[in-house]
């Protein structure tokens, strides 16, 4: 998936977990979570030279996708493997933790990170799951990324999806 389709599934994520989860919601946890998910669903792509996510910081996020891209063999390998998810939950916890922030921020960017995978999981390259074990990727295999079922159908289905859970939290369903 591209870049524009990601950010929109991270909020749609984001906003559905708000939408099915019978927890308290204000203005923090709503417009918070859905920037930290959104952005966090364009992280895992760090590995990519020209990603959104490489580019975000100038020098800074770009020396760190040379590091990460030289370290692990590119595109798709440790940020698209559970082993990259469990990860990123420790930073994430550690940074939580650490600095006294609340639980919802460290889910909000767990979700967009998932929600990377897992929206890559739609497309013809799948994702290395239990990689560096196995190398083989996982996923249905339905879409070519950035083509015409991308474009035309998966993310505007994710935006109607960002204002239908928006809808149910504000009508509290």
């Amino acid at each position: 998936m591209m870049g524009h389709t990601h950010w929109v599934i991270g909020a749609a994520s984001w906003l559905g977990v708000l939408a099915f989860t019978p927890v308290y919601h204000n203005g923090a946890t709503v417009f918070g979570g859905t920037a930290i998910a959104a952005v966090s669903a364009l992280c895992a792509d760090i590995d990519t030279k020209n990603s959104m996510a490489s580019k975000a910081l100038g020098p800074i996020t770009g020396a760190l996708s040379y590091l990460i891209r030289t370290l692990f063999g590119g595109h798709r390998k440790i940020t698209h493997s559970i082993l990259g998810i469990i990860l990123v939950a420790a930073g994430v916890y550690a940074l939580t933790t650490g600095f006294h922030w609340p639980v919802w921020i460290g889910v909000a960017a767990l979700t967009g990170w998932a929600s990377h995978i897992g929206s890559d999981m739609l497309t013809r390259e799948g994702c290395p799951l239990l990689w560096p074990i196995s190398k083989k990727k996982y996923g249905l295999h339905l879409v070519t990324t950035g083509k015409r079922a991308e474009k035309y159908l998966i993310r505007p289905s994710a935006l109607i999806a960002c204002i239908v859970f928006s809808v149910m939290l504000v009508r509290g369903l």
